[in-house]
């Protein structure tokens, strides 16, 4: 599946919800970085699908799962 708006991404350094910028949030008893798609992370994430990976600020990202 691939990264879009609305999709929860788990990495091996964080969760992310492509939505809107809220911060920390919960959803299913696990936890979520809520990003806006225009946000630099959401911009790397866009299109990627499960076992992709990624540079930010740094630090190498896998993307382990796409819901």
């Amino acid at each position: 599946e691939v990264i879009k708006l609305g999709s929860l991404v788990t990495t091996n350094k964080g969760s992310f919800f492509i939505a809107i910028s809220r911060g920390q949030i919960t959803i299913d008893n696990k936890m979520y970085f809520a990003i806006a798609p225009n946000a630099p992370i959401g911009q790397l994430l866009l299109g990627k699908r499960a076992g992709d990976t990624f540079e930010f600020n740094g630090n190498n990202f896998s993307i382990q799962l796409v819901e």
